[in-house]
Formats: C-alpha cells, sequence, structure tokens
C-alpha cells in the first residue's frame, strides 16, 4: 500500500525535493490526468476535502507545512483517503503541493493583513491564492486558447504551459507576490495550483 500511495502522490514527492527526472514526462502527463479528474469527481466534496487535510497536515507535521517531511504528508494523505481510495490520493497530491508552496505565493505582510482581518484564516488565503492561480490560467489561456477545449483542461497542454514557463531564461518577476504578478515556479507548483484554479472554476459555475 505504501509503494502505490507513493506512485500517486509523485507530485508532492517532486514539491518535496525529489528530482523531476524521477518521473518521465509521459508519467507527469498521466498523473495530472488522474488528479484532474479525481478533482473532477469529488465535486463540491473537494473542499471539504481539501479543509479536512489541512486541519490534519498543521496537527500532525507542524503549522509550517513547508518544511514539513514527504513522510509526515504522505501519513497525513493515507490517513485522509483511507476510506476514499485512489480518487481521494490523486486530489490530495494537489492540494498538498498547493499547501506546501503557499508561502510562495504569499508573502509575510499579505499573511499578515489576512490574519488582522479576522474570521476564517484559512479560507482567506485560500482566496488570495485563487487569484494568483487565476493568473496563471489566464497566462495558460493566452498562450493556447485550444488548452480549455478539454474539460477542465489538458493535462498535456498544462504540463508543457508549466515546463515551458519554468525553463524560461528570465522568468516573471515580482517586487513582491501580489494578485496580477505570479513569479517562476516550479512545474510541480504551477500544474498544482492552475489545476485547482480551472476545477474549482468549473464546479463553482452556473
Amino acid at each position: 500500500m505504501r509503494a502505490r500511495a507513493l506512485a500517486v502522490l509523485a507530485l508532492c514527492a517532486l514539491a518535496a525535493g525529489a528530482s523531476a527526472e524521477d518521473l518521465s514526462a509521459s508519467a507527469r502527463v498521466a498523473h495530472l490526468r488522474r488528479a484532474l479528474q479525481a478533482l473532477a469527481e469529488l465535486g463540491d466534496g473537494r473542499l471539504e476535502l481539501e479543509a479536512e487535510l489541512y486541519q490534519a497536515a498543521r496537527g500532525r507535521c507542524g503549522e509550517r507545512l513547508r518544511a514539513a517531511s514527504l513522510d509526515c504528508l504522505l501519513e497525513v494523505a493515507r490517513a485522509t483517503c483511507a476510506a476514499r481510495g485512489a480518487t481521494c490520493l490523486a486530489a490530495t497530491d494537489l492540494m498538498l503541493v498547493n499547501l506546501r508552496g503557499a508561502d510562495e505565493l504569499l508573502d509575510e505582510p499579505t499573511r499578515l493583513r489576512l490574519l488582522r482581518r479576522g474570521g476564517d484564516y484559512h479560507r482567506a488565503v485560500l482566496e488570495a491564492l485563487r487569484q494568483r492561480y487565476g493568473v496563471l490560467a489566464a497566462e495558460l489561456a493566452l498562450e493556447d486558447p485550444a488548452a480549455a477545449a478539454e474539460p477542465p483542461v489538458s493535462a498535456a497542454a498544462l504540463a508543457q504551459f508549466c515546463a515551458r514557463r519554468d525553463a524560461r531564461p528570465e522568468p516573471p518577476r515580482c517586487p513582491a507576490p501580489s494578485a496580477t504578478c505570479v513569479p517562476s515556479l516550479p512545474w510541480q507548483r504551477c500544474v498544482a495550483a492552475v489545476a485547482w484554479y480551472v476545477s474549482t472554476s468549473k464546479t463553482e459555475s452556473p
């Protein structure tokens, strides 16, 4: 079971520091396609799952999820998905990558501002991150309008877009993370961000 879970959590492994070469381009596209399908199958339930995963990860792995070990996150994913199966694991893979990468897209002043605002801090963070994810999704749509022809998005087109973006000789630079500027991101963080954005957009559309 552990070997199977590690295979499913391939993007999370990359986000935790494994080499992208450990997963071939075709395998990454196939994995991303499964993860996109998993989010689609969850529908509205993905928000409940994300909240449960977040609370479990903070409780088991500490508040600084970016520094959490892959083993700890894997245990959280296995426990959270114990009664839900492979679809859950594929979806939590994307969610964990996004949780680990939140600090890259939300600088400390932004997080403090959200904290001082009161209310549900995690939901406020998700909303702020969603704005940044939307910037990436807009970049993809401008670069490859056909990418959205395969709902919720073409896994191959998304994988290629993020690979090109990460490999640019002069990546986008921002004075600070903002809702209108997203800096260069590792491939796995880019695909997870856009996958979450397009999947939630499809789910929330009338």
